[in-house]
């Protein structure tokens, strides 16, 4: 069992078993990124979204629980909580809209900048994916790499089904390959490891 602090484990799955990491995906899962800037930097440049899809797609953005309406003026801090969502339906989807017509409504709430935020270092963040943009930014996510707990993950791989396993196509670790079947029994970390976890989709 390894137990080093941090280590690199890369899954090749099929694309169509996104799905069973959407539970990741909405609780939350922390990201190690360059904090300091600007959600439209952290979300063009560090996660390579294109301008197009975040001004059209992701149209509801909290950071730390407050709806932000400027992602050119949000600075992303270290510990941030971020959630992203497609549209809501009715008027609370419409009130909480990222700098929509209704958002007056919500006043005090709205995020507000600290200009204080030290940029050009490391930290982490935790993201958050809802409705529509699991499917579409859960592989984006994933790919870039989150950082779980080695008991976080043994749990995980040891309640996956046969179903799982049938659509991952292999697994590396620490750029080595690994049996499936270790980490389907949950053999393969300690816990007090920290394992930074890509997982590629492919056809």
């Amino acid at each position: 069992m390894i137990s080093d602090r941090c280590i690199q484990l890369n899954l090749q799955m099929n694309s169509q078993y996104i799905n069973e990491f959407f539970s990741f995906l909405q609780e939350g899962v922390d990201i190690s990124v360059q904090v300091g800037c600007t959600l439209a930097d952290f979300l063009g440049e560090q996660l390579a979204l294109d301008r197009e899809y975040v001004s059209s797609r992701i149209t509801t953005i909290f950071m730390d629980n407050r709806p932000v309406d400027d992602i050119n003026v949000a600075v992303v801090h270290d510990g941030a909580k971020i959630a992203l969502s497609g549209a809501m339906p009715g008027l609370v989807g419409a009130t909480m809209r990222s700098g929509g017509f209704y958002a007056a409504l919500r006043g005090g709430i709205s995020y507000v900048a600290d200009t204080g935020e030290e940029s050009n270092r490391s930290g982490t963040v935790r993201i958050k994916l809802f409705n529509l943009l699991l499917p579409e930014l859960g592989p984006v996510i994933l790919h870039y790499g989150a950082l779980f707990s080695g008991a976080t993950l043994d749990l995980f791989f040891r309640s996956r089904d046969n179903h799982f396993w049938d659509g991952c196509t292999g697994a590396l670790l620490n750029a080595a390959p690994v049996e499936l079947s270790k980490l389907a029994r949950g053999e393969v970390f300690g816990t007090d490891s920290t394992i930074s976890l890509s997982v590629t989709f492919g056809e």
